[in-house]
């Protein structure tokens, strides 16, 4: 479905990915782990054309799309929910939602529906939804960032780190909603994570990431039992 193909991406004269390749088949989830700065959101962003590879290429679908803008890679059915939510605060939950949907020439009907799946996901968004999105708590604005990402029916949906700054028992509900829009909604998923034994424990496989690198990549259950993986991310 996605195939990174040994991509060097650089910010200004700082090169923040060296040689980066992973693949993705359909309705996977696959989990990044990696420490702070090990690139792990350089390289969502640079599938989303937000960023651009210096070397390399970016297939969705066997289409190169590495020179392709972002707005149009959401048209292909790619969507990436961004580290810190990034909603739109002066808005209600409804106008955020229909936001997500801009791509989109939804009937009436049919973005009820979509509107609908999101309250079934999360009720919580349903009880808000005439509210302003930067009035709500941290938790209900990551609700959202999820749900305004799957307003526009992505084949392939990317979350950068959904767990960042959430309550242990939001993180457990986050987690929970990331493996039913897999299972349920049947989206393929990406997930990147600092809490890598969450992200590892319902992924499929898994890369690492290391200053720019590729370090280690395999079945999710094989990394969990991995001796270097548990000393550097999951505290073993």
């Amino acid at each position: 479905m996605l195939k990174v193909n040994n991509i060097d991406v650089y910010y200004d004269k700082v090169q923040a990915l060296f040689g980066v390749s992973i693949e993705v088949h359909q309705n996977e989830v696959i989990s990044i782990i990696g420490s702070n700065g090990a690139g792990k959101s350089t390289l969502m962003k640079t599938i989303m054309g937000l960023n651009n590879a210096k070397k390399g290429t970016i297939e969705f679908e066997g289409e190169r799309i590495d020179t392709v803008k972002a707005h149009s890679i959401v048209g292909k059915g790619i969507v990436y929910v961004p580290e810190g939510r990034e909603i739109f605060p002066d808005m209600s939950v409804i106008e955020n939602l229909e936001m997500g949907a801009f791509s989109k020439n939804y009937t009436k009907e049919q973005m009820n529906q979509k509107m609908q799946e999101a309250y079934d996901l999360f009720p919580r968004l349903y009880e808000r939804r005439n509210q302003l999105a930067g009035t709500m708590s941290g938790g209900e604005q990551q609700m959202l960032a999820i749900s305004r990402g799957l307003m526009s029916d992505p084949k392939l949906i990317m979350f950068d780190e959904p767990s960042l700054g959430l309550a242990p028992v939001l993180v457990d509900e986050m987690f929970e909603a990331i493996v039913r829009i897999n299972k349920e909604k049947k989206k393929t998923v990406i997930i990147v994570e600092q809490n890598a034994f969450m992200a590892i424990s319902i992924s499929d496989r898994c890369y690492v990431l290391r200053n720019g690198l590729v370090t280690m990549e395999g079945e999710s259950k094989e990394l969990l039992g991995n001796d270097e993986v548990n000393k550097s991310y999951l505290g073993g």
